[in-house]
């Protein structure tokens, strides 16, 4: 009888634990509304678009991850941005994973005087953290080598609406740069309260 307890108790551990690592999903889609703007010195060039991003966990500690970006600035320049890669994440704790990121980076730029199209490495390292059932946290630092290299600070929370469903705003800023996102998220795994 007190072994039929112990086992019982130690599935329910596990279902919780199981549960809270599922609030940390790397199956998931996210759509973000992007507003940039880049100081070129004289003058700031402001851009707005969208961002469509797609991760997919490979076992329990990889993911690969896709992302699109599309955002049109001043003086009709239009950017377009993708980025394929892979991800390793590290439980520090039941609610919080370090996360280590390598992807490839296209980056293309049409404007009335031509195009230029560049592409490259990009490295990022960083924290995700469940503060509570709903609500995540995260900070990475992001490093992207193309013609120029670019290291940039990016910090997000994000607040989950009803099971998978989650909205979020993000802040990222850089040598010149500096990115504004809002927008959501629905994650393929998950909990149900």
């Amino acid at each position: 009888m007190v072994s039929r307890i112990f086992a019982a108790l130690a599935v329910g551990l596990l279902m919780v634990t199981s549960a809270v690592a599922r609030d940390l999903s790397y199956d998931f889609v996210r759509l973000d509304i992007v507003n940039t703007e880049i100081d070129t010195g004289p003058a700031d060039v402001d851009g707005d678009g969208f961002e469509l991003f797609g991760s997919v966990a490979v076992g329990e500690q990889f993911h690969l991850f896709a992302g699109y970006q599309d955002i049109g600035f001043d003086f009709d320049i239009d950017g377009t941005q993708i980025e394929l890669g892979g991800g390793f994440r590290h439980g520090i704790s039941r609610k919080t994973d370090f996360v280590a990121t390598l992807s490839y980076v296209d980056l293309e730029l049409d404007s009335p005087a031509g195009s230029a199209d560049e592409d490259g490495l990009g490295l990022s390292a960083g924290v995700r953290h469940l503060l509570n059932d709903n609500f995540e946290v995260s900070g990475r630092v992001n490093y992207v080598d193309l013609t120029d290299s670019n290291t940039s600070l990016e910090f997000r929370g994000e607040y989950f609406l009803y099971d998978n469903w989650v909205i979020g705003a993000g802040l990222e800023f850089g040598d010149d740069t500096t990115t504004w996102l809002i927008g959501g998220r629905f994650n393929f795994s998950g909990f149900s309260r």
